[in-house]
């Protein structure tokens, strides 16, 4: 389970549970299925406050659109330390 929140509260998928075919599973495989026959094994909360750069190292500046930089992400969903 990843995400905020508890196992039962995403079991309803009222607020984004990714479930997936439970036969695909037991062969090793991940492939998400809405059927009866699925499981909901990662649940997500939209977060609240994300804040998603791409960000040049050197300069620590905000890339151009189509310039290969480090995704920095913040926000009340990112663990704590993580940003710097």
């Amino acid at each position: 389970f990843v995400g905020s929140g508890t196992w039962s509260d995403a079991a309803d998928d009222s607020w984004g549970a990714v479930r997936f075919g439970v036969d695909e599973l037991s062969a090793g495989r991940a492939q998400r299925n809405t059927s009866g026959t699925s499981s909901a094994l990662v649940g997500y909360e939209l977060p609240k406050s994300p804040l998603v750069r791409i960000v040049d190292v050197d300069t620590s500046r905000e890339c151009p659109q189509d310039v290969v930089g480090e995704i920095w992400v913040h926000g009340d969903n990112v663990a704590a330390g993580y940003w710097s």
